[in-house]
C-alpha cells in the first residue's frame, strides 16, 4: 500500500474500483491521490487473460483547477496509453493528481 501523507494526515495515494460493462468489458477506475508523485501500480486479473486495453485520463497541471462555466475546458478528458499487459497482469503509471479509467478486453 502506498500513503499520502500530508501534515498530520494521512490517507492511501491509490483508490480503484472495477466493474464489468454489458459488452464484458472490464472497467477498470484508479486514482492517484497524490498531487506531486505519480504511482506505479499493476492489477492482477485471476481467471481472465487480457487481449487489450485502453484507457483515457483526466489530470491537470495544477491541483486547484476546475470547470465552471465561464472555463469548462480547465480539465478535459484524453487518451491514456500507458497501461502494458504482462501476462495476466495490467501494469501502469499514474501520473500525480488523476483519475484514469482502464477498459480491458477479454
Amino acid at each position: 500500500n502506498i500513503d499520502y501523507k500530508y501534515c498530520n494526515e494521512t490517507i492511501p495515494q491509490i483508490s480503484a474500483s472495477c466493474s464489468v460493462s454489458s459488452d464484458n468489458k472490464i472497467n477498470i477506475t484508479v486514482c492517484n491521490l497524490h498531487p506531486e508523485e505519480e504511482a506505479e501500480i499493476s492489477f492482477d486479473l485471476r481467471g481472465e487473460t487480457p487481449k487489450n486495453v485502453t484507457g483515457s485520463i483526466i489530470t491537470s497541471e495544477k491541483m486547484d483547477i476546475y470547470n465552471d462555466f465561464d472555463e469548462p475546458n480547465n480539465i478535459i478528458e484524453a487518451k491514456f496509453d500507458k497501461a502494458i499487459i504482462d501476462g495476466n497482469s495490467i501494469k501502469v503509471i499514474l501520473p500525480a493528481k488523476s483519475i484514469v479509467l482502464l477498459r480491458v478486453k477479454q
